[in-house]
């Protein structure tokens, strides 16, 4: 017979994680399962983005160049703090990569 109280989660992304955790203080017992790392999923891609009325991932074709564009605006609520730093040029590029159909 099946335990109520035991839940599994798959997925260990931030949505997977933050469920588990509720379930967790409500008293169920949680198993998360994910074939990677924790958040080294959709919520990575995402950077991290949690928003109930945007359910596709953020890379779409165009975004960089928008992104680049807007950057000249004045009323501009984007920003990009550069920095010398070797893992977040990488993260970038690959990011810039994905910015596609």
């Amino acid at each position: 017979m099946r335990d109520p109280n035991q839940i599994t989660i798959i997925g260990a992304g931030a949505v997977g994680l933050c469920a588990a955790r509720a379930l967790a203080m409500r008293g169920s017992r949680v198993t998360v399962l994910d074939q990677g790392e924790p958040g080294s999923g959709a919520s990575r891609g995402n950077a991290g983005w949690v928003v109930p009325n945007r359910t596709a991932p953020v890379p779409a074709p165009g975004l960089v160049g928008a992104s680049i564009r807007s950057l000249w605006q004045r009323d501009n609520a984007f920003s990009v703090r550069m920095a010398a730093d070797s893992d977040y040029l990488r993260w970038l590029i690959s990011f810039w990569r994905h910015c596609n159909a």
